[in-house]
């Protein structure tokens, strides 16, 4: 991702047309990784599903609250 300031990324992270509601993991065995397909048509790798999921939801998921 490019360079942003806190706004555009707040910006970014709460655009509906960017968040996923289910996460899209597939396992490669060719590879031996988990692939994590994006909102933004970027792909990420990963050794385990666990840590791809973790990724998605840090990333992607849809009801994020900053209110704790």
């Amino acid at each position: 991702m490019e360079d942003l300031d806190y706004e555009d990324y707040l910006k970014f992270i709460y655009d509906e047309e960017k968040t996923m509601t289910e996460p899209k993991i597939e396992y490669e065995s060719k590879i031996d990784k988990f692939i994590l397909d994006s909102p933004e048509g970027e792909r990420y790798y990963f050794r385990d599903y666990e840590g791809a999921e973790d990724f998605w939801m840090l990333n992607f998921k849809e009801d994020v609250s900053l209110d704790a």
